[in-house]
């Protein structure tokens, strides 16, 4: 073969291998910005719902010391003053859930114990979460071209499937997050329901109690008056010591548990 036509072909040949290259290169380009999009999207939703998910803690951490501040201590104080309580025949703590009750007649017959049940509530809403919700560590951009076209186009669908296995993991970290932020809501829900009537039968306490402080001889309304407030006072004690999250950053069984039994107190307290 003459030589003209080898040289011709040798162009051909590398030209065409010049195409090809800026083509993987290209492609690559392309796959690493959609990598890195991926990325980025799934960090950016991440990051809003861990910062929703903080704000909810620690507004349930206020929440839970205005209660101790506001309400259980004058609670405590009031109540340590009453003489000679005893609930035997009151009717009124037969709608009281039983493990409720139980801490209720710890109360009886005594000053102290009213402190075992209903001081020292717990204030640890704004738990650190850790790295529960802690976006994994992937690096997407920066990548170093290989000298072949067709390397930085391999690494490039790395790249994207690591990104979308970070994505997928961001996401999961997504749902603990907002589990996390709906159960605090709750908890906040709860408490101040049960802030706003607890404190509304301590201001009636507090002037009865001012005035008598043997329970023997209170009047029947006065006596379901005490039994009423100190079943607020406990419920709201479970609630806010219960703790929110197991050690890895789970949502407990415990909370869910001590809410349904204060929303069927709450409930059985209109009754009362």
């Amino acid at each position: 073969m003459p030589l003209p036509f080898l040289i011709a072909g040798a162009v051909v040949l590398s030209t065409v291998a010049v195409v090809k290259s800026k083509i993987d290169f290209d492609e690559a380009e392309d796959i690493n910005r959609g990598a890195k999009s991926t990325y980025d999207q799934a960090a950016q939703s991440l990051d809003q719902c861990r910062d929703d998910m903080q704000s909810w803690l620690e507004k349930l951490g206020k929440t839970k010391l205005a209660l101790m501040q506001n309400i259980l201590t004058p609670f405590v104080t009031t109540f340590s003053r009453i003489k000679n309580v005893n609930y035997d025949g009151m009717e009124i703590l037969e709608e009281v859930p039983e493990d409720i009750k139980v801490e209720i007649m710890k109360t009886q017959n005594t000053t102290t114990s009213i402190e075992g049940a209903v001081g020292g509530a717990l204030l640890g809403g704004g738990t650190v979460l850790g790295g529960i919700v802690a976006a994994p560590v992937l690096l997407v951009g920066g990548l170093v071209l290989a000298s072949r076209a067709a390397k930085v186009k391999e690494d490039a669908f790395s790249n994207l499937a690591k990104a979308k296995a970070a994505a997928e993991a961001m996401q999961t970290a997504e749902v603990t997050a907002r589990a996390i932020e709906r159960m605090a809501r709750e908890v906040v829900r709860v408490l101040l329901e049960l802030e706003k009537q607890l404190g509304q039968d301590l201001s009636v306490l507090q002037h009865v109690v001012a005035n008598n402080e043997d329970y023997r001889t209170y009047s029947r309304r006065d006596q379901e008056l005490v039994v009423r407030t100190v079943s607020l006072a406990v419920t709201a004690k479970n609630v806010a010591e219960t703790p929110l999250l197991e050690e890895d950053g789970a949502v407990t069984d415990a909370i869910g548990e001590t809410l349904r039994n204060a929303k069927k107190m709450l409930g059985q307290i209109k009754h009362m």
